[in-house]
């Protein structure tokens, strides 16, 4: 049984909240390390300051998103800062969605008893301390967008199952977590374990496997423009 979409934005709305007064100390910070060195190459170069100045690593949207705080905030620090401790807040939301998720494709248990598990893992994702240098520091922000979106990927994967309609909406979410930070080409081995372990050994007909190709042609067509 799926949650109504009035149900969903509340629980959104509560996951940001605790996070902001989680976080409440880090709004009143200043920038940190590497942010300066971040922040100035967007204000003067535009969002392609990051790697049209020696930058190595690729990550449009993470520059689209400081520069969208420069507009709204100048150099306002509450404001990137703001902006950080709500994408944690959504990304614990996603992570109590994914465990919501796999008990729902697994078909174990009850929806009641999933969706209690669900909120203790949003919980604890939200509490963890290993997350605080992240969502403190601006310069971090590539860490924060790609375990979104990587989340965000796995999530409508979970939902969508084997249904057409969803088959390219985890894919594309993946581009975007890729445009943020590289260590989200690891989201389809995920997905493949996932898969592998829900599968019975002796599923090997060939309308499984053709079946298996299709699911994982878009995300082939997004790696292959990725690293092109």
């Amino acid at each position: 049984m799926a949650w109504p979409i009035s149900r969903l934005i509340i629980v959104i709305v509560m996951a940001c909240l605790a996070s902001l007064v989680l976080y409440g100390d880090v709004l009143d910070s200043f920038f940190v390390s590497d942010d300066f060195s971040i922040i100035s190459k967007v204000r003067d170069h535009g969002p392609s300051g990051l790697w049209c100045t020696g930058g190595v690593f690729l990550r449009p949207f993470v520059s689209l998103s400081i520069a969208a705080d420069l507009i709204l905030w100048d150099l306002s620090p509450r404001g990137f800062h703001v902006h950080n401790v709500l994408i944690h807040g959504l990304c614990a939301f996603l992570t109590g969605m994914i465990a919501v998720g796999f008990g729902r494709r697994l078909g174990c248990g009850d929806h009641t008893s999933w969706t209690r598990i669900g909120l203790l893992a949003g919980l604890v994702f939200l509490v963890a301390p290993t997350h605080a240098a992240a969502v403190s520091w601006i310069s971090a922000r590539a860490d924060l967008y790609a375990t979104l979106f990587s989340l965000a990927a796995l999530a409508a994967y979970l939902r969508g199952g084997a249904e057409r309609s969803w088959r390219l909406v985890p894919p594309l979410l993946w581009a975007l977590a890729l445009a943020c930070k590289e260590s989200a080409a690891t989201v389809p081995l995920l997905i493949l374990a996932f898969e592998l372990a829900r599968r019975p050994k002796d599923d090997c007909s060939r309308a499984g496997l053709g079946d298996g190709l299709r699911r994982v042609a878009p995300w082939l067509v997004v790696f292959a423009a990725y690293v092109l």
